[in-house]
């Protein structure tokens, strides 16, 4: 259980991850209390700084409420779908990860979730998850009519869209838009537009786009708004630096690690099509000695919990997560009710939020790229908080 000061993932990351997977297993069950932070310090091996902060991610989250006096007790959670469930039960169902990380522990998933399960209960129903991978169909549960109906998550796989649709089923897709369903989602277009408009006003001319999964239709949505800013500003976008994410803390590490190895021009502004990609170029640039944002301006996408506290608090796009999932609420039992499933689209306005990660261009122009060498690799800086 303890943490691994060998990988490039600071620490309270890895103990807030840590944590969420035996919560979600049912190591630490629904309703229990969590060992103390003096024992779970010493089980981790971490500091009891880093452990609060790990803390205070669940916290905000929903996954854990503080006790004062008592300690940090583990909030009741959706399941995953058990055959029999009653008619009651309404599905989340995810795309399966690429690297087989169960997506429900991502942050902006796991917000979502709680969110819309918040909004579920008064009305009687229980959420339940599940996660479908591009080779694998509709369980017989759902195709039978055993759920209520259907919260898509993200960009599903084509086949099991096409299956819901065959079927009727009330659905509604969330985060992704397709005409065979009721889509509600965030304006990915202008709110990268507005990130990158408001690196080209503090002077950044040479601007970094980070995707998530190149195929996904956000990250093409995402290059679009980058694009149209820097059109607007008479950059040349055809000269500027791209590289494929993941979505996930180590694909954004792992990006902006092969642009300060492989481009002699380095980029002074940062665009990443999520926070957890941004969070992970960030850690790079601090491993290069290079500072945030002195040297390197970054922008995400997402205003998740973890940009609030990472070091820099993070230049982000706010999707505004209680208004999507009040949407997606009210749009599917509209369509549980009515029976009618139409494929209109919901698009939910989004805000840039200005915090520490960006400042004004220093003019750096040729620095010279960071080689590092993969046998003397060091832990990334700042590991320790």
């Amino acid at each position: 259980m303890k943490v691994d000061r060998k990988v490039n993932i600071p620490l309270y990351m890895q103990v807030y991850r840590s944590l969420l997977e035996k919560i979600r297993d049912g190591a630490f069950p629904e309703g229990a209390l969590l060992p103390s932070e003096r024992d779970l310090s010493h089980r981790l091996g971490v500091d009891r700084l880093t452990l609060r902060r790990a803390l205070g991610m669940l916290s905000n989250e929903g996954l854990i409420e503080k006790k004062p006096g008592v300690g940090s007790w583990v909030r009741n959670q959706p399941s995953r779908h058990v055959e029999g469930a009653d008619g009651r039960s309404i599905m989340f169902v995810l795309p399966r990860s690429v690297n087989r990380i169960d997506r429900i522990t991502e942050p902006y998933i796991s917000a979502l979730l709680y969110t819309i399960q918040k909004e579920l209960s008064p009305q009687g129903f229980h959420l339940v998850y599940e996660t479908l991978g591009r080779d694998e169909t509709l369980p017989s549960f759902i195709r039978t009519g055993g759920a209520t109906g259907i919260f898509f998550i993200s960009q599903m796989p084509e086949m099991i869209l096409e299956e819901a649709r065959a079927a009727n089923l009330p659905a509604v897709i969330v985060n992704f838009s397709d005409d065979r369903f009721p889509s509600i989602i965030a304006d990915r277009e202008g709110g990268a537009y507005e990130a990158v408009l408001h690196l080209v006003a503090l002077g950044h001319r040479r601007v970094a786009f980070i995707s998530g999964i190149p195929s996904y239709q956000n990250s093409q949505l995402s290059y679009r708004g980058y694009r149209r800013a820097l059109v607007e500003a008479d950059i040349d976008w055809k000269r500027q630096v791209w590289r494929e994410g993941d979505w996930t803390f180590e694909g954004g590490y792992r990006a902006m690690r092969s642009i300060m190895q492989e481009e002699e021009d380095l980029p002074t502004g940062v665009f990443a099509c999520n926070d957890m990609s941004a969070l992970g170029a960030i850690e790079a640039v601090k491993e290069a000695d290079l500072r945030v944002p002195g040297d390197v301006s970054v922008v995400g996408f997402d205003n998740v919990e973890q940009g609030r506290h990472s070091d820099p608090r993070l230049t982000t796009v706010n999707m505004d997560i209680t208004l999507m999932a009040k949407a997606a609420v009210r749009k599917l039992l509209f369509t549980v009710d009515s029976g009618e499933v139409h494929g209109v689209r919901i698009v939910v306005p989004v805000g840039l939020v200005v915090r520490k990660s960006t400042g004004r261009a220093a003019g750096m122009r040729r620095m010279r790229a960071v080689q590092t060498n993969g046998e003397n690799e060091q832990s990334v800086r700042g590991a320790g908080a």
